[in-house]
């Protein structure tokens, strides 16, 4: 059968690319903990969807649904914050606390829109989930988010295999819209098909390409396309398409940042198409309804937005069913919090660009593009709310320095006596002639 063969040679693509002696041990304590935790928050909830789900919890009504699958993210987010607090003059990532306001509007739209408690929870959740990438103790390198999402994409893959092989029923007919060349695609009771699988390892791709030469590059790439094949998913293969373009443009370009404009000029136009052009009804798989709906919407409370859940409370009607977003990110974005949100999580993407350099800024740009181009297809960047994939802001968001020192004041005493006895590199003062970017 194809897709035991597809699934095979993603976990041997994935596992001659990924091992790599040493690399764990060479990251710092920090980083390990975001490396950590990106595997967290991309690998686990896969493993849950497709394999552990399915054979322990069974069905979507269970209680422990979803909270099996990001109490990991939440718990590792809560260390990760301890570690800070007791840190004297940890960093607070600005970008993030721009994103942080933003969550803070979609939690007056919730509660002004009379919101239940599961989505008071979704709310929540996201929240701490976001916090991954909000207290930094050093500088979390390209190094550390590359180990994670290597670890992540090869827990996937073995995944894919063991349910492949191991749970009834994880293997069905192909939709028509969701199939690839194997005849058969994923499925799971939590997620209705496989596209989430194969958008989640499209987002691992950039990062897990770093500091990987063209032999086990390729590999990668191959891995990710099998999983893309057998999640049936096209739009994840089109945002892999647009990382495997870019990589190799900036790899073989020597002017990179004409490379870097015209894959975000082209990536943004593409994204933003839904939004200023107009499409039949029937368009991109019936897309064009919910398109053409969510501008209805979004034209009543075009500054603020109706809040996160908004969509989804139109549920289904004798049209459509409104399903979890209007299935482009840029129509969900302003439907949720407006244009007032969507110019602060634009903001926030930009600074984060502006604070990165070299490699680690080309990286987040293959990843934008990758993200933009999923993004007219898809909305995966909900950072207010438990969207489809919470990991996106994390990945979008976790690298790099914190640019805001806490003062010393605020830190617990428990934490300057424990300094004082063991002080850490971090303590020492940071120079006038730091150049940008450092920590």
């Amino acid at each position: 059968m194809l897709v035991i063969v597809y699934a095979t040679v993603a976990l041997v693509a994935a596992l001659a690319a990924t091992v790599r002696r040493g690399e764990f041990r060479a990251l710092s304590d920090e980083n390990r903990w975001a490396g950590v935790a990106v595997v967290l928050v991309t690998g686990w909830p896969m493993m849950w969807t497709f394999f552990l789900g399915p054979l322990i919890v069974g069905s979507p009504t269970s209680a422990l649904f979803p909270t099996l699958w990001y109490l990991p993210s939440a718990g590792i987010a809560v260390l990760i914050m301890r570690n800070a607090f007791n840190t004297r003059g940890f960093r607070v990532d600005v970008p993030v606390a721009i994103i942080a306001a933003v969550s803070a509007l979609a939690g007056a739209g919730l509660l002004l829109a009379g919101s239940t408690v599961s989505e008071i929870q979704r709310w929540v959740l996201a929240a701490v989930i976001l916090a991954i990438a909000a207290f930094k103790r050093e500088r979390v390198t390209l190094a550390a988010l590359a180990w994670g999402c290597r670890m992540s994409l090869l827990l996937i893959a073995s995944t894919i295999v063991a349910a492949v092989v191991g749970v009834p029923g994880a293997v069905g007919a192909c939709r028509t819209d969701k199939c690839g060349s194997a005849g058969q695609a994923l499925t799971s009771p939590f997620a209705g098909n496989g596209n989430v699988l194969g958008l989640t390892v499209a987002l691992l791709l950039p990062f897990a390409l770093v500091h990987r030469r063209w032999p086990a590059a390729a590999a990668l790439v191959l891995s990710v396309v099998a999983l893309g094949e057998l999640a049936g998913s096209r739009t994840a293969l089109l945002g892999v398409a647009i990382v495997v373009a870019m990589t190799i443009a900036l790899r073989l370009s020597n002017a990179r940042r004409t490379v870097a404009s015209l894959g975000l000029g082209l990536s943004l136009a593409l994204s933003l198409a839904p939004v200023l052009l107009s499409y039949g009804d029937e368009a991109f798989s019936f897309r064009g309804t919910l398109w053409n709906e969510a501008k209805l919407l979004i034209g009543r409370t075009i500054v603020l937005g109706q809040g996160p859940a908004a969509w989804e409370r139109i549920g289904t009607t004798s049209v459509f069913d409104s399903n979890y977003s209007p299935h482009n990110a840029w129509l969900d974005m302003t439907l949720s919090v407006g244009v007032a949100g969507v110019a602060l999580i634009v903001a926030a993407v930009a600074l984060k660009a502006f604070l990165l350099t070299g490699e680690e800024r080309s990286t987040l740009i293959v990843f934008i593009c990758g993200l933009l181009g999923i993004s007219t297809l898809e909305s995966l960047l909900t950072p207010y709310f438990l969207g489809i994939l919470p990991c996106t802001p994390v990945l979008l968001l976790l690298m790099g320095p914190g640019r805001l020192l806490t003062p010393r004041r605020f830190t617990s005493r428990r934490a300057v006596l424990r300094r004082r006895r063991r002080p850490l590199d971090i303590d020492a003062p940071v120079p006038a002639t730091t150049t940008r970017g450092a920590p």
